[in-house]
């Protein structure tokens, strides 16, 4: 008695998190039904209530160490370059804020929630009673970000999706697991038992924040700025000094191509452009997947009053 005292409140908590995750994965799955009926391979919906940490956003980041230039030796031994573009919030660059009231339609970002599917077991009851199909194993399909792209997507315990910096990968996140799962196949129908996994998709804009790293000094330095040029010199003359190092082609190559290649990047600094990046939906660390169950008459009068689907749990 003494030892189911203390552990009912921990089990309670385990059985609470589970229903408001499965109640999430109903949610989501009713506003796919369209596309399920269709039978796209990712049916998809869009989830404006998602939430992006601003303050660590998801990023492209490629880390490359080098040895430095003679020239900068003294100044920055042992440099790191990290080639960045960070999601943004705010697209439209500081000089022109003025005009922002113009923009009819302000550029924003759109979250949208995708399920990979994977049939665990299939029948075709061309019988005139009841067949009872089973699966004994969930397997998930996992598509994560891009190289050197890094999201995570977490849905916390009050059912709110979250997306920011970070990478969360494990060889144990693919692997079939055991379950035991049935339906009650109707007469003259076609039945499924599927693993749906989701993912999140953010579609946005993203800025490149290029920064150099000297030595052990542990602080990143900003490379990108507008140039201040007096108006009778053009950013090809020399003497023009754009970064905070001796010239050096290591350094003046990796800060020009990485802020000032396009003409107007010279002026504002980098712009802003369209970027998108992909990762499975974790929850309590691990994608959340559940097992579906659906049915369809084999000669459908109508499709949607014959199609029916049931979430029948999460996948662990």
């Amino acid at each position: 008695m003494w030892h189911w005292t203390l552990l009912a409140p921990a089990i309670m908590g385990v059985a609470l998190a589970e229903y408001q995750a499965v109640k999430w994965s109903k949610m989501v799955t009713s506003k796919m039904m369209g596309d399920i009926r269709q039978g796209l391979i990712f049916p998809t919906v869009e989830l404006p209530e998602a939430t992006i940490n601003w303050k660590s956003p998801p990023m492209m980041q490629a880390i490359i160490p080098e040895d430095t230039c003679l020239d900068n030796i003294g100044s920055c031994r042992n440099v790191l370059f990290f080639r960045r573009e960070e999601f943004v919030n705010d697209p439209v660059p500081a000089a022109f804020e003025p005009l922002k009231s113009l923009l009819n339609n302000e550029p924003r970002h759109k979250v949208s929630v995708f399920a990979t599917r994977k049939v665990e077991s299939f029948t075709r009851n061309e019988k005139d009673s009841p067949f009872l199909l089973r699966a004994s194993k969930s397997q998930p399909i996992l598509h994560y970000p891009a190289p050197n792209w890094h999201m995570v997507a977490n849905l916390d315990q009050g059912n709110k999706l979250i997306l920011s910096n970070g990478t969360a990968r494990d060889a144990s996140f693919g692997r079939a697991i055991d379950v035991r799962r049935q339906m009650k196949c109707p007469p003259k129908s076609v039945c499924y038992i599927e693993t749906f996994t989701f993912h999140a998709s953010l579609k946005g804009f993203c800025r490149k924040r290029p920064t150099v790293m000297c030595g052990n000094e542990n602080k990143e330095i900003n490379v990108c700025n507008a140039l201040d040029m007096p108006s009778r010199r053009n950013q090809l003359e020399r003497g023009i000094n754009y970064h905070n190092w001796s010239s050096c082609d290591q350094f003046d190559k990796f800060i020009w191509e990485s802020c000032y290649q396009e003409p107007i990047n010279k002026c504002i600094g980098p712009l802003a452009k369209e970027c998108q990046v992909l990762a499975p939906i974790l929850w309590r660390n691990r994608p959340l997947s559940v097992s579906v169950a659906w049915s369809q008459d084999i000669e459908p009068e109508n499709l949607h009053m014959d199609f029916k689907l049931e979430v029948l749990g999460l996948s662990y």
